[in-house]
């Protein structure tokens, strides 16, 4: 996707499809899906977990403020290195409070307030011809 994305020049980075990037979370994370499309994964002690991914080192997004989760783990995928850098954010770091339904965030901006490390794994992009 990221390739015939650059190829045909849409932009720095395409949108990541949830239900990849939260499967793909779900077993790099030995979490499991919920009861509900409310949330989108939980640990094994219950902690619900909601997940974000984006291609871009900003991480803008935006989340329901109506949401019930512990925690938020963001996805960054690093296409031009293959590298997908992982956080793992507490939901109070998240500071979403609002009258609205949803707000706008940038991840990367929390993650930095809050010296979060992230966790790294490698991969390998083929080309497509």
């Amino acid at each position: 996707m990221y390739i015939v994305h650059k190829k045909y020049s849409f932009g720095k980075s395409p949108d990541i499809p949830s239900g990849y990037s939260e499967s793909l979370c779900r077993s790099l994370f030995n979490l499991s899906t919920t009861d509900t499309r409310k949330n989108d994964a939980k640990k094994s002690n219950g902690d619900l977990i909601e997940i974000k991914a984006t291609g871009t080192e900003e991480g803008k997004t935006t989340i329901s403020t109506k949401g019930v989760f512990t925690e938020l783990i963001w996805l960054y995928f690093d296409f031009e290195n293959n590298l997908l850098k992982t956080y793992t954010i507490e939901k109070e770091k998240l500071e979403i409070d609002s009258k609205k339904d949803r707000k706008s965030i940038r991840l990367k901006t929390i993650v930095e307030k809050n010296n979060i490390d992230s966790v790294d794994f490698t991969f390998n992009l083929k080309q497509i011809s």
